[in-house]
């Protein structure tokens, strides 16, 4: 298995583990606390399932399984796909602790790290895509015995 999908992997095993602990934190305290979680943590907990941990793993495993590009077809340098997992990994951690803490810290700065979260996560997202498309292909035939 390459390092960078073994690294998308590890982030969404990490990132699983992280929305699991955040939904069994919001269980508790909506069951023992009198009081249900706020949008913001429950975008927190989404964006951690979804983006981190799903998202994540359907990228690492797709770098690991779907074909290279065949020879003289376009292929992604090797930053890219770096790029890729870095800006959505940062992206996804940034946004999800920006909108825990927007809560109880309601200033500016928590706004601008939720919305810049969010804009590594587009790019993250773009850039997978852009390593990911000369993979993804027709399959070719080659000719069988006759």
């Amino acid at each position: 298995m390459p390092p960078l999908s073994r690294r998308f992997l590890a982030t969404a095993a990490g990132c699983l583990l992280a929305g699991i602990g955040l939904g069994f934190v919001m269980l508790l305290q909506r069951e023992f606390g009198g009081h249900g979680s706020g949008p913001l943590v429950v975008s927190a907990h989404t964006h951690l399932i979804l983006v981190g941990a799903m998202l994540e793993a359907i990228v690492g495993t797709a770098l690991w399984l779907f074909p290279r590009p065949v020879r003289g077809q376009w292929q992604a340098p090797p930053w890219l796909g770096e790029l890729a997992w870095a800006t959505l990994t940062v992206g996804t951690v940034m946004r999800a602790i920006a909108e825990i803490l927007h809560g109880s810290h309601d200033g500016g700065i928590v706004r601008i790290a939720i919305a810049a979260g969010a804009g590594l996560q587009v790019v993250g997202v773009v850039t997978a895509v852009i390593v990911l498309q000369p993979r993804v292909r027709a399959s070719v035939t080659r000719p069988g015995p006759a």
